[in-house]
């Protein structure tokens, strides 16, 4: 059975149809201190997805990729490119070193821009968007959205 990903937010504002989210799942204590959303200053970057249904500011919610997506993602930002790589270094090994080379990148470079070509028209097409799922409050204590600012937030 496949798990999709899902990670713990709470909802700064609705704008709209558009829900303004601050991850707070996370930690700052291992070697990879960012790679999980959070900064190595304890802030947290914004992130803005479609709004589901009865959101609220300071509503703490779960956002869940579906089943499988993570991996298919993976799959086509690694393996496109590294496929149009080897197929461009393939072709070019009939004309020598130079062009095998020479056809690696552009292969490489080939693949990029299809898989970002791919990836506007997944998005355009809502493939496969995160669902947010409120979660309830323990024992009526609701953060304040305020307590989540950050420099992003003093910008605006």
């Amino acid at each position: 059975m496949s798990i999709g990903a899902s990670r713990e937010a709470v909802v700064v504002r609705i704008e709209g149809a558009q829900a303004t989210l601050r991850p707070t799942d996370g930690c700052s204590g291992c070697g990879q201190a960012g790679s999980c959303g959070l900064r190595p200053d304890g802030t947290a970057p914004l992130w803005h997805l479609r709004a589901s249904e009865g959101l609220k500011a300071g509503q703490r919610v779960r956002i869940e990729a579906p089943p499988g997506l993570v991996l298919r993602a993976a799959l086509a930002a690694y393996g496109l490119p590294l496929l149009a790589a080897l197929l461009g270094a393939g072709l070019g090994t009939h004309f020598g070193e130079r062009a095998a080379l020479a056809g690696l990148i552009a292969g490489l470079a080939g693949g990029v821009l299809a898989l970002k070509a791919c990836s506007r028209r997944w998005l355009r097409q809502g493939l496969a968007p995160p669902r947010l799922i409120p979660i309830s409050p323990a024992d009526g204590d609701t953060p304040d959205p305020s307590s989540f600012s950050s420099q992003e937030d003093k910008k605006q």
